[in-house]
């Protein structure tokens, strides 16, 4: 019993370790690769700038994402097309801010801005000014597109008008509810009536806490109050997960609108994506404490890969300090890849936790003219990240859909081919470095020599029909694919072999591959045959080896002459060399005929339009 199990516990310890090896991030990228199409990663918004994030960071090429996410961007500059999201822009945005384009970062940080929603603080918003000097301070702010102006006497720092407390509370001194009721509301104040040096300091102050939220050394300032939220669309209630997005974006982009009090009230600090992005927005590495203490024994955030991957994802800021809580969180996410590369099946989790976890792994985007099936490729150098198998560059529904990949792609059954930029009739009409084939000029190795150099150049049957085809002694990529037997070489059989009793010479038989004399005594050839099965049989697989080794000859020959038959003096037949059935030499050629799509492997690879997926 205690050997089973010592022996259980070796093959899980093997299992385990097999497959923790199975774990690569290439296939990660592979995977998510094979996920996107012409409109994005399923149509999907949110999905598709995760992916831009994390194959950007992989070194893959998102051009083509990039542009279909803004198709997405309507004229209000927000994402989601007719009906636009908080979270699908601000993960737009984080997509964007990850491959350095902000071309419109202005106009969608207004729409942020004008999007700002009220929401319910237990605290005070209040405004403290510094000073040693007495005197009245100017505050200015519109409602409804009306100019207010209000003058506020200070005394030394305190305001008669407000019970003289060193604090103007601006829903109550200031103008009833004018903070609640104005979510965003901007305002200037104006002391340079008072005499020395003014500091001017915006601050929420709840229950137990001040938040400093702007600070001033001067005696004219603006001010805005991050009052607000964020709602799940434009407009609504407050959202607390749409609030964190936006925040992010609204961080990368520089912008200083924020609803940072509304998060520091609301935000959940038991769960991992809320302390991680409020780490990403603040910058405050007290949250990666907090954050570092949640993690579970098996080494996950909640157990869920999304939450592990954005966690993983902050901690890198401080990865010395907490190298051993990211390094445990890897190995628990490798656990969790699927055979296929995949995390979850889910684009969003796999694209975050590449993002998050393994875009330092060595990866590499794929790579379509290495002569090899990898990287999520259908076949060798087609397919998946690359050109469709078939000759396609993309799919299509006409020639417009084609014009991305420049200028020579037309739509061709639903796939975009290219066809060269003119038509000819013969390689003199076509630039050099090109040839005319089938009516196109296209690229091609083939220098119309009569000599067909395949092995050295790319030439071969399809893009060199000229110098090389069916029949010309050259057994070329094209032809192996498609076949020719004309060239296909030959399999030689040694002369002491048969196949049949034809490849043996008159009065002889093919029994085991060797010609011996045949048997015409209408039985015992029968016999010797099922005695040699007997002792084959018994002998097994090593029957056979011992015949063709001649151990087995005297017995046979034993077994022959007591059935009347001697063995043939002499040595073995052999057969006399001749033509193998085919052909003659020298035989006219025949080209393959027209295929389509009816451009070979090569030129498409060497012609293929830029990785953009």
């Amino acid at each position: 019993m205690k050997k089973i199990i010592l022996s259980t516990i070796f093959i899980l310890i093997i299992s385990f370790g097999m497959v923790a090896a199975e774990f690569s991030a290439q296939a990660g990228y592979d995977w998510l690769t094979l996920q996107g199409g012409s409109t994005g990663f399923g149509g999907d918004i949110f999905a598709t700038s995760l992916a831009v994030m994390a194959l950007d960071e992989g070194g893959y090429d998102t051009t083509g994402y990039e542009d279909w996410l803004y198709t997405q961007m309507n004229s209000d500059y927000c994402f989601g097309g007719t009906t636009c999201t908080t979270t699908d822009t601000s993960a737009a945005v984080l997509a964007l801010a990850e491959v350095q384009d902000d071309t419109y970062f202005d106009e969608i940080e207004s729409w942020f801005a004008g999007n700002v929603q009220g929401a319910t603080f237990s605290g005070d918003w209040a405004l403290e000014i510094s000073t040693s000097a007495t005197g009245t301070c100017t505050f200015t702010y519109d409602l409804l597109n009306i100019t207010q102006s209000l003058d506020i006497e200070v005394d030394a720092g305190t305001f008669p008008a407000c019970s003289d407390s060193n604090f103007l509370d601006l829903d109550t001194c200031l103008q009833s509810n004018l903070i609640k009721n104005n979510p965003g509301l901007t305002f200037e104040v104006d002391c340079s009536a008072l005499e020395g040096d003014v500091i001017m300091t915006l601050l929420y102050k709840s229950a137990t806490t001040y938040y400093l939220l702007d600070n001033q050394n001067t005696d004219v300032a603006e001010f805005t109050v991050t009052n607000g939220c964020f709602g799940s669309g434009g407009t609504g209630s407050c959202d607390k997960e749409s609030s964190l997005y936006a925040n992010w974006a609204l961080k990368l982009m520089g912008s200083d609108t924020n609803s940072i009090i509304y998060l520091k009230e609301n935000y959940d600090d038991s769960n991992a994506l809320d302390v991680a992005i409020m780490y990403k927005i603040t910058g405050d590495s007290t949250f990666l404490s907090t954050l570092a203490d949640q993690q579970k024994t098996d080494g996950s955030f909640d157990r869920n890969v999304y939450r592990t991957s954005i966690a993983v994802l902050a901690l890198k800021d401080y990865e010395s300090e907490y190298s051993d809580v990211i390094d445990n969180a890897k190995a628990w996410l490798r656990e969790q890849q699927a055979s296929d590369g995949d995390w979850n099946a889910n684009v969003e989790d796999t694209a975050m936790t590449l993002y998050g976890a393994f875009s330092d792994e060595g990866v590499s985007a794929a790579s379509c003219s290495d002569g090899v099936q990898n990287q999520g490729e259908e076949g060798v150098d087609c397919g998946g990240p690359c050109t469709s198998c078939s000759g396609g560059a993309e799919e299509c529904a006409s020639d417009v859909d084609c014009e991305i990949w420049g200028s020579g792609y037309q739509c061709t059954s639903g796939q975009c081919i290219y066809y060269g930029t003119s038509g000819c009739v013969d390689d003199t009409e076509c630039d050099t470095g090109e040839a005319c084939i089938e009516g196109y000029c296209m690229e091609t190795d083939c220098n119309s020599d009569g000599i067909c150099d395949f092995g050295v150049t790319n030439e071969n049957s399809q893009h060199c029909p000229s110098d090389c085809y069916c029949g010309d002694n050259v057994y070329d990529d094209y032809e192996q694919v498609y076949g020719c037997s004309l060239d296909e070489p030959e399999e030689e059989v040694p002369e002491d072999e048969c196949y049949s009793n034809s490849d043996c010479a008159n009065g002889y038989e093919c029994i085991f591959g060797e010609c011996v004399v045949e048997d015409t005594s209408g039985g015992g050839g029968i016999w010797v045959f099922l005695i040699i099965i007997l002792i084959l049989g018994a002998l097994g697989g090593g029957g056979f080896f011992l015949w063709k080794k001649g151990y087995l000859g005297p017995i046979i020959d034993k077994v022959k002459s007591k059935l009347g038959k001697k063995p043939p003096g002499g040595p073995s037949f052999s057969p006399p060399p001749g033509p193998r059935p085919g052909m003659p030499p020298g035989a006219p050629g025949m080209r393959p005929p027209a295929r389509q799509p009816p451009l070979q492997r090569s030129v498409q690879q060497a012609r293929q339009p830029p990785f953009r997926r």
